[in-house]
């Protein structure tokens, strides 16, 4: 293996060094989109040894569900999402159940809390792709002016009743 033998003498046996651009956890599972490889690795987040690997054209941003069954995974040299069973009970677990093209160079994927929406932002093309979550199919492309170059997101809940902030007279 590359960690027995003596220090500066492992040899890679022709493997490249992965890149770990991005990383949910779920339960035990650490999720990491390693671009160099074109891998999606489930990985015990204990131990950190791989436990199953998924081949994709391009993983790069990661946005796992609220209830912790699908991830969507960004390919960004493919213009594309994968949307992969993270249920590690479920008999399709790690398998890449669709893809669905989203707008050019796709990067970070966050996934609302709410269970409706998935937004990826398209380095390339300065959009933002709205995907909706039961059905994996784009629903909307946001086009703003001054979005330029989005790379990274996040997404919180929705506020569901109204609250006072400020009063008359204070």
């Amino acid at each position: 293996t590359l960690n027995n033998g003596a220090p500066g003498t492992a040899s890679s046996g022709g493997l490249k060094p992965p890149v770990y651009q991005s990383r949910q956890q779920i339960g035990n599972y650490l999720f990491a989109a390693d671009g160099v490889n074109r891998k999606l690795l489930a990985i015990n987040s204990n131990t950190m040894d791989v436990l199953h690997s998924l081949s994709l054209p391009d993983p790069y941003g990661l946005g796992l569900t609220a209830d912790l069954r699908k991830l969507f995974v960004s390919n960004e040299g493919d213009n594309s999402v994968s949307i992969v069973d993270s249920n590690p009970t479920s008999p399709f677990f790690m398998t890449e159940v669709k893809r669905t093209k989203v707008g050019g160079g796709p990067r970070a994927v966050t996934c609302s809390p709410d269970g409706e929406d998935v937004f990826v932002l398209n380095y390339a093309d300065n959009t933002v792709s709205i995907i909706e979550q039961v059905t994996g199919t784009v629903r909307k492309t946001l086009s703003q002016n001054g979005l330029n170059r989005p790379y990274d997101m996040a997404c919180g809940m929705r506020e569901v009743a109204a609250q006072v902030a400020f009063q008359s007279g204070t």
